[in-house]
């Protein structure tokens, strides 16, 4: 879904994240729109190098970049202040570890532009700064399912409505896992990794027919529950049918595409009586092992190989 980001989403989160800084400026400058992540700091440009220089981004002023802007005349600072509404710069974030010079200030409060002042290592800010605008920028998509922890793996459980999605995560729960999310999962997409988390309103709660809404948080403790996890797989529940087939081996991998990105898929048939719980277990212990590099099916299948050449071979030098 497209979002759109202001100066102001990046005010909320700097305050969420408890990162230090200063704010010069009025809170109306703050709804200018942030059309990309990522931010620049002008460097050569200072010295009178504009060409390439991109528009509308946020201007990150180093502490070197701001002592050397002091050293300027007055007419190279006018220089490049003009050049700086020229790329309509959207807000100054400044590491003022060195004294920021006046002009400057009187700059972006003649032309409304917010400063950020912010007394960190130059590395920490520029990371925190990452960090936090690809969170706001991540591509997300809202699913139906629930989304569980199990053996330190994100397993998102889909299938059609009522197949037993929601018993299932509660079973999960009931020996020591973790629910992060039922019936609606907040997909984001960072760089290449997926996270879930769960809506605001339905946060910590299951839904099970013919009981109705469960605190799994005041149920079952705040172990019970986590706010957002890294989506490891899919497991897809549909109804046993012996006309379909279904994997046996466990060698050719199903994938289940969300947001541009592949996940390992299973594809579980539900039969009365069969614990689903158990097998989703199972295959979140397989694709922890699967990364430490024990693959069971390969495994196998190597083994195989190996006991067919070698009786060819016999048969060879019997013959």
């Amino acid at each position: 879904m497209d979002k759109k980001v202001t100066v102001r989403d990046l005010y909320r989160e700097l305050e969420k994240n408890n990162l230090p800084f200063e704010f010069r400026g009025e809170m109306e400058w703050l709804d200018r729109s942030i059309s990309s992540p990522i931010f620049v700091s002008p460097g050569i440009a200072l010295a009178g190098y504009w060409d390439y220089f991109p528009e509308e981004r946020l201007i990150i002023l180093t502490k070197r970049e701001v002592a050397y802007f002091n050293s300027l005349t007055r007419e190279k600072k006018e220089e490049v202040l003009n050049r700086f509404l020229d790329v309509r710069a959207l807000a100054f974030i400044i590491q003022h570890s060195v004294h920021c010079d006046g002009d400057l200030e009187d700059f972006a409060r003649s032309h409304e532009i917010p400063i950020f002042l912010f007394s960190l290592p130059y590395q920490e800010l520029q990371f925190s700064l990452l960090d936090i605008l690809e969170d706001l920028f991540a591509r997300e998509t809202l699913m139906h399912g629930c989304f569980v922890d199990v053996a330190e793996q994100g397993i998102l459980i889909i299938g059609e409505s009522g197949i037993g999605k929601s018993e299932c995560a509660l079973e999960l729960v009931r020996r020591g896992y973790r629910l992060v999310a039922d019936d609606s999962i907040l997909v984001r997409r960072i760089k290449n990794r997926l996270f879930g988390e769960s809506r605001e309103m339905g946060r910590h709660y299951i839904e099970i027919r013919g009981v109705g809404i469960i605190d799994i948080k005041e149920l079952y403790g705040l172990k019970a529950v986590t706010e957002e996890k890294k989506i490891d797989c899919v497991v897809n529940l549909v109804l046993f049918d012996k006309k379909k087939h279904f994997e046996r081996l466990g060698i050719d991998r199903e994938r289940y595409r969300l947001l541009g990105i592949d996940l390992p898929m299973y594809t579980v048939p539900v039969t009365p009586g069969k614990s689903i719980s158990t097998v989703i277990e199972v295959i979140a212990k397989n694709e922890y092992a699967k990364k430490r590099g024990y693959d069971t099916p390969m495994k196998l299948a190597t083994s195989m190989i190996k006991q067919i050449r070698g009786k060819t071979r016999q048969n060879h030098e019997d013959q």
